[in-house]
């Protein structure tokens, strides 16, 4: 489900384009600072859907780490790229705001749902990893530690910075479908036993860490929503 919002609210229609893998950015398997570049077709793409005239625009999985990647070609936001992520990506929410449409980028990172010709050993909150699905198999995750988790959520709030200066009016954070944050909440993939495991209360610390700290630079002025399965 979405959580409701103000921004969503506000939105000229009902029509919702939900957020998908575009497949029309770089990609290098031999080098990870050329890969997630936008290339014409991203703007292409959003100019088409605004001209449809749906009232709110969600881009696809934008992962925020460039070696765990959720699929390939698809735009990265990675504090490390050495490209600027504004030029790269203004084209595109200018072109799907053209027409008076909400545009809400979302962010992610997949976790253990990172196919092993990408990567063999991916970030996750735990150790379980994901059996074979969807034609693919994946990589034996590697738990995260306190460390890494302070990475990924400045690399949260990095991405969410940069989206709202290439003139977004939210993001959405994923938090289903089984990816990092889902990871985080689920005890079936949850199998932590400190802070960020056990309880449900430190089982939902990480997003809500995630959320406050992205809060914490940008006020007000960039809304977020939650995307989370119903069952959670």
């Amino acid at each position: 489900m979405v959580a409701q919002s103000a921004v969503a609210a506000d939105k000229k229609n009902r029509l919702y384009r939900t957020p998908l893998s575009e497949y029309a950015s770089t990609f290098d398997e031999n080098d990870v600072e050329k890969c997630g570049i936008p290339l014409p077709r991203y703007a292409e793409l959003y100019q088409e859907l605004a001209d449809s005239g749906a009232g709110l625009i969600c881009f696809g999985n934008i992962p925020i780490h460039r070696d765990n990647l959720e699929n390939y070609n698809n735009a990265v936001l990675d504090i490390n790229n050495p490209w600027d992520p504004v030029e790269a990506l203004a084209p595109a929410i200018r072109a799907a705001k053209s027409r008076g449409a909400i545009c809400l980028p979302q962010l992610q990172f997949p976790g253990r749902q990172v196919p092993e010709f990408l990567n063999t050993t991916p970030r996750s909150a735990s150790a379980e990893q994901l059996g074979p699905c969807l034609n693919k198999t994946y990589g034996k995750p590697v738990p995260l530690t306190k460390e890494n988790i302070r990475e990924l959520i400045h690399g949260y709030v990095w991405a969410a910075s940069v989206l709202a200066q290439a003139g977004v009016d939210g993001i959405i954070l994923h938090a289903s479908h089984g990816y990092i944050m889902n990871q985080f909440l689920s005890p079936k993939t949850n199998k932590r036993t400190d802070e960020y495991g056990g309880t449900l209360e430190n089982r939902v610390r990480f997003i809500l860490e995630v959320v406050n700290a992205i809060k914490a630079p940008t006020g007000k002025t960039l809304e977020e929503i939650d995307t989370l399965f119903a069952k959670e």
